[in-house]
């Protein structure tokens, strides 16, 4: 059994009673360009991202962690951005393979050297 919006368009496949999330905004490892936060970003969003120290990568067109941000410190970027966005918006944070996943990287891939 599969749960279908009340207007009768197709709905992903579900398990009823489970939803299915779509949060505002995504922080996540990608696999080539780092830790990035995609998704709805407006003025306020963009500042606390930013205050955290994010940065706008105008090529990506997200907001990311700079590249040679040591591993400790853009973990502690992350963890600045999930608590100064709480209540603000839905956010989710996908760990490794699953950023990858979501980024269209097969499990396991890696990219170049």
């Amino acid at each position: 059994m599969t749960n279908r919006p009340a207007d009768g368009s197709d709905a992903p496949d579900t398990p009823h009673g489970s939803t299915v999330l779509h949060p505002d905004l995504i922080i996540g490892r990608h696999p080539v360009h780092g830790v990035l936060a995609d998704g709805h970003v407006d003025d306020g969003t963009a500042f606390l991202l930013e205050r955290a120290g994010f940065v706008y990568d105008e090529d990506l067109g997200v907001h990311r962690v700079p590249a040679d941000t040591p591993a400790s410190a853009e973990q502690a970027c992350v963890q600045r951005a999930m608590k100064a966005l709480a209540g603000r918006l839905s956010v989710a944070y996908l760990p490794g393979a699953a950023a990858a996943e979501t980024a269209g990287e097969p499990p396991g891939h890696r990219p170049p050297p």
